[in-house]
């Protein structure tokens, strides 16, 4: 993804569905699993 992507995402905010969502992926540790999924990913390159 570009820096200019990047930016414009984090203007935007979430719909407050999608916001919930989130917050639930967060309370199951989702999140920090993608995060780190994403990492393992990006160093394996």
């Amino acid at each position: 993804m570009s820096a200019q992507w990047d930016d414009h995402a984090e203007q935007q905010e979430p719909p407050p569905r999608t916001d919930r969502h989130f917050e639930r992926a967060r309370n199951w540790g989702a999140v920090e699993d993608a995060e780190r999924r994403h990492r393992a990913e990006k160093d394996d390159r």
